[in-house]
């Protein structure tokens, strides 16, 4: 069989391409280094530069529901294929993280039994991340080669660290270091425990908040709205433990867990 590479993931720098605010990654594996990877965010979906076609595509979108299919490029003129089974959100260390559990199609549009999960900010976290084993990770699609190695390289995914918290499922060392500004916006929510209602407090008085979500502990989205509001009804909820997500314009999602009783 194949053997193991940790691989780090680093964001250098940000550059314009085709209009579009990218972040540029360096990604090293071992003593191995990869071409740059270049990406964008807008909200919910992640967008990935892939060269040979000199554009971006969609790799990750996490407004897809249970069905959907996405198909994205790869580098050697292929079709990568997924189909999303599931949907939920995962504490991942410091993280509430929005989870999809999918799985790979085969060029001939058959389903395979290969299954993964993505995970939001993150990317592909190869075998269930509830099996506290992501091994054949790969964070940027087009490198992707795990789901039938023999012999070569496989990666393993250990540390994700940003201003948020740290995700490390072998409790090693992060090196991982986001580069957007830690005084970035913050948000509370008021009363907390709450009644019928709550409100939103951030940094920047909501003048860059987008939306609001409420998932249940199983990740199902109970509330939404589209546009801010001065109160958040949740009078018909039953009491209980909830995740409040924030979306704001800059394509930050911040969690917050809320109590209703």
């Amino acid at each position: 069989a194949g053997f193991y590479v940790d691989f780090e993931v680093y964001a250098v720098a940000d550059t314009i391409i085709q209009s579009h605010n990218a972040r540029k990654w360096v990604v090293s594996a071992g003593p191995l280094s990869h071409t740059p990877r270049f990406t964008y965010a807008d909200g919910s979906r992640a967008y990935i530069f892939v060269p040979h076609a000199d554009s971006f595509a969609l790799a990750y979108d996490f407004t897809m529901v249970v069905g959907d299919t996405l198909s994205f490029p790869t580098y050697v003129g292929a079709k990568f294929t997924y189909v999303v089974d599931s949907i939920d959100v995962v504490l991942a260390g410091d993280l509430y993280l929005n989870r999809q559990r999918v799985h790979y199609v085969n060029p001939n549009g058959q389903p395979s039994s290969w299954n993964f999960d993505i995970l939001e900010h993150i990317g592909m976290v190869g075998l269930p991340f509830d099996e506290d084993y992501p091994s054949c990770s790969y964070p940027f699609i087009p490198d992707y080669d795990c789901n039938s190695v023999v012999d070569g390289f496989d990666t393993k995914f250990l540390c994700f660290s940003s201003v948020l918290g740290n995700y490390k499922p072998y409790n090693g060392i992060c090196k991982l270091v986001d580069t957007e500004d830690p005084a970035q916006t913050s948000f509370s929510l008021q009363p907390n425990p709450a009644g019928d209602s709550f409100i939103l407090k951030s940094s920047d008085n909501n003048s860059n908040l987008l939306s609001l979500r409420v998932f249940d502990i199983n990740g199902k989205t109970v509330c939404a709205w589209a546009t801010p509001m001065d109160s958040y009804s949740i009078a018909n909820l039953p009491n209980g433990l909830y995740l409040v997500e924030a979306i704001f314009e800059n394509g930050l999602r911040k969690v917050e867990k809320l109590i209703k009783q």
